[in-house]
């Protein structure tokens, strides 16, 4: 396969679950594994070896004989020093070594015939300001109609609005993560940043979700790709940074400042929650008012209000935007 984006630049996961063939298997020490057996009604024999240990970053490695099928499901720690690289095509062949350390050994053909089932797509973004709290207010800010935000501790997650193969994303202050796993990161001499750092992080939980997004579930399709969180990012901000912030409502006309003043209200009414100024305002109109192009109208109003704020600061949105593209 022939690509033109150099290696580095391709999609990194942090986390997977993948499905490969027992056809694959160069060796294995059975010993490292409990077998179980589950007869079927039908008279199946279930026939499945499951790794006996939970070593750092192997979640599960399991070999299902009746069906011909290894299961494997790592994060990024596993790559112990090069934990910062994620799992990507520099790192495979590490990857295979260090699942061969607990009793299994793959044919390195094996990256060709995975199945990915779940991934986390990762990017960790240093910043010029130290106090990512900035960084974080300023997208908890954004109108993010498409999304449910959630802000928590050092973070905020954006939950896509939709019942079929929906995304979720995560931006959290990396360093803050770290002091939780101090012996871990102690231990690779991952030093912290003197700049800040953001992890943005988004989750694609079903093999569904990864073939609409990435058109395949293939481990090695999958990690032939680029940009994948900056394009999930300009999905969150959908086109709001390029509307002009407006406090002065002197230019309007009597209905535009009326309506401008409603949706500033509502907006500090229901702290910029997108769905229930919506409703909000359709409460207002019988109900078989049809309201058309609604959700545009406010989501404009909404934008220039939103950037109208000392707190929203466009410069760390760009900063965040261009951290994001490999």
């Amino acid at each position: 396969m022939k690509i033109n984006t150099p290696l580095h630049n391709l999609i990194k996961l942090d986390t997977l679950t993948l499905i490969t063939s027992t056809d694959f298997i160069q060796s294995m020490d059975t010993g490292s594994f409990r077998q179980s057996k589950i007869i079927k009604p039908n008279g199946l024999n279930i026939l499945n070896h499951t790794l006996n240990t939970k070593p750092k970053g192997l979640k599960r490695l399991s070999v299902n004989e009746t069906f011909g099928k290894v299961n494997l499901s790592v994060s990024s720690k596993i790559l112990g020093q090069n934990y910062h690289k994620g799992i990507c095509l520099k790192t495979l062949d590490q990857l295979r070594d260090e699942v061969a350390k607990y009793g299994l050994t793959l044919n390195r053909d094996f990256i060709y015939d995975s199945d990915l089932k779940y991934v986390d797509v990762k990017k960790d973004i240093e910043t010029s300001n130290t106090n990512t709290s900035l960084y974080l207010s300023t997208l908890s800010s954004l109108v993010a109609s498409k999304f449910v935000k959630a802000t928590y501790d050092n973070g905020i997650s954006f939950n896509e609005k939709i019942k079929t193969n929906p995304i979720r994303c995560t931006i959290y202050d990396k360093q803050v993560k770290m002091k939780k796993d101090k012996s871990f990161f102690k231990n690779i001499n991952y030093t912290k940043s003197e700049n800040g750092l953001l992890r943005f992080e988004t989750r694609l939980p079903k093999v569904a979700t990864i073939k609409k997004y990435f058109k395949s579930n293939k481990l090695i399709d999958v990690l032939y790709k680029s940009n994948f969180n900056s394009q999930v990012f300009e999905k969150i901000i959908d086109g709001q940074t390029k509307f002009k912030a407006m406090i002065n409502t002197s230019e309007m006309t009597n209905a535009q400042e009326k309506n401008f003043a409603q949706i500033f209200y509502l907006n500090t009414l229901y702290n910029g929650n997108f769905q229930q100024i919506i409703n909000h305002i359709k409460s207002k109109y019988r109900s078989k008012t049809k309201v058309t192009g609604l959700r545009a109208k406010i989501k404009k109003q909404l934008y220039k209000i939103n950037n109208s704020k000392k707190d929203f600061k466009l410069q760390l949105l760009n900063e965040i935007r261009e951290g994001l593209i490999d």
